[in-house]
């Protein structure tokens, strides 16, 4: 069952947040590799409208027609914390993707340094005692 959390902006303002769907992340995918290789501020400035769409099916109003473009910059952290809270699982196996991804692609990467740095101290006294 899909996750979601009703999050009351005011008293008469209601969102619903809900959990993305595989089908969300593989349209996002899709659509992303339509841009291409850009960077972050492109992202944020000429591609914003790719963005903002995906959030915009992720993010309902109740018994309004208010989108997010009318929402207020300060409601935005209680939308994220419910978007972190339903996405959880994902947001997890994202972390872990990246984390491999650093295991696998640097050995300078902070994530190979933790894992490797106990081993080397373990060996140390191995080879001490």
């Amino acid at each position: 069952m899909r996750l979601s959390k009703v999050v009351p902006l005011d008293e008469n303002r209601v969102v619903t947040v809900y959990e993305l769907r595989l089908g969300d992340v593989r349209k996002y995918i899709a659509k992303s590799k339509n841009l291409g290789d850009i960077d972050i501020k492109q992202l944020l400035t000429d591609e914003f409208e790719e963005v903002f769409d995906f959030f915009d099916e992720l993010i309902q109003f109740k018994d309004t027609s208010e989108t997010l473009d009318d929402l207020s910059f300060s409601e935005i952290p209680k939308i994220k914390d419910a978007f972190m809270e339903v996405n959880a699982c994902f947001l997890d196996l994202i972390g872990q993707m990246i984390g491999l991804a650093d295991l696998l692609g640097s050995k300078n990467s902070p994530v190979s340094e933790s894992l490797i740095e106990p081993a080397q101290d373990s060996s140390a006294e191995d080879t001490a005692a």
